[in-house]
């Protein structure tokens, strides 16, 4: 085990392994009850890891102290490569999983940012839709990443421009087969407005071992495969209304925190959502003018049509969208443009943009 932990080379662990014809006891736990697997869970440790289940399958099964199967240290850890291998490992020995390490695992593979893993087991296990971790369901984490999503990332001009050109990476598993899969649009559009520069691009093999570009196409399919992953969510809680309250919350998660992708899907399967509020009686068009959410004030007003009185809904202390606007903002948002001028020049455009809907 301190071999494992010490990040000792294969040959080191091997011996130790083998010293003594199997005198050496593979299931033996540290104080924190954590067996030679746990600890190479946590470390990435791979090919020790691979030797130890070579040697016993039954350390996939060994839980610690706090609960934790291996595959669980290595999501908590963003260990995806040994991650990967332990589910793999898991088909193969038909390890099972009961209901709350399914969900443990769906709640550390969110948090860790491996999206196609959460995505598959998602498939796999649908109850996850409408299921919690201590507490708080799988997607009311994802309405508070506002960075895992394309409405919530901030790119400058040159990033945006290869954003749009660079082509998804593949993903291990095959997401047009799940329910609710849509064609990449947006890809295809681009591909016939700049067809030269796209195909010059794409067909560029140097273009795409540049650790710059490589980054920017990683965190495009990343944006990809949440929008991807909300929508399967959509998908399995629509037509329930025992867990509407589940998409109520993250909806005006969602809003308060700028990510458009969650508004628009919540709003495709439950258009009653438009109407909640929260504690303080605050709407998603109420959140989305006090945190200053352009893109999500404006598909809101887009999407609610004629029903102007939902604009003079008024908040906990009498508050409609005109009393918000007037209010200093949340300071992250008052830098997204530098400079006292500029800042009081976007506030005033708040204000008339809002006013216009009031009057």
């Amino acid at each position: 085990m301190v071999g494992v932990m010490s990040g000792q080379k294969i040959e080191f662990i091997r011996n130790q392994v083998e010293y003594g014809n199997g005198r050496v006891d593979l299931r033996r736990k540290n104080k924190e009850g954590n067996t030679a697997l746990h600890e190479a869970a946590i470390v990435g440790h791979l090919k020790a890891a691979k030797l130890l289940v070579g040697k016993d399958t039954s350390l996939l099964y060994i839980r610690n102290s706090d609960g934790y199967l291996p595959l669980h240290l290595a999501a908590a850890y963003g260990q995806r490569e040994i991650l990967c291998y332990f589910l793999r490992q898991g088909e193969v020995h038909n390890l099972q999983l009961s209901e709350s390490e399914l969900d443990m695992l769906m709640h550390l593979e969110i948090t860790a940012g491996f999206f196609d893993l959460a995505i598959n087991l998602l498939a796999r296990n649908p109850r996850l839709a409408f299921s919690k971790w201590q507490g708080v369901p799988h997607l009311e984490i994802l309405a508070q990443m506002p960075c895992a999503f394309h409405s919530g990332t901030k790119l400058n001009i040159w990033k945006r421009f290869i954003y749009d050109f660079v082509p998804l990476q593949k993903d291990p598993f095959d997401f047009q087969s799940l329910p609710n899969a849509t064609e990449d649009t947006e890809n295809s559009v681009q591909s016939s407005q700049a067809p030269t520069i796209r195909s010059w691009i794409q067909s560029s093999k140097d273009y795409f071992s540049v650790p710059h570009v490589k980054n920017i196409q990683e965190i495009k399919s990343m944006h990809d495969r949440t929008k991807f992953f909300v929508s399967m969510f959509c998908w399995e809680l629509q037509d329930k209304p025992e867990h509407s309250s589940i998409l109520e919350k993250a909806f005006l998660l969602g809003a308060k925190n700028g990510i458009q992708e969650i508004v628009e899907e919540i709003l495709g399967v439950f258009p009653g959502a438009i109407s909640c509020v929260d504690k303080e009686k605050h709407s998603a068009l109420h959140l989305a003018v006090m945190y200053r959410r352009e893109h999500v004030f404006n598909f809101i007003i887009q999407q609610m049509g004629v029903r102007k009185k939902l604009l003079l809904e008024v908040d906990e202390g009498d508050n409609n969208i005109l009393h918000l606007v007037g209010r200093m903002p949340y300071q992250p948002q008052l830098e997204v443009v530098s400079g006292a001028v500029l800042q009081m020049q976007r506030e005033v455009q708040w204000y008339k943009v809002t006013r216009l809907f009031c009057v």
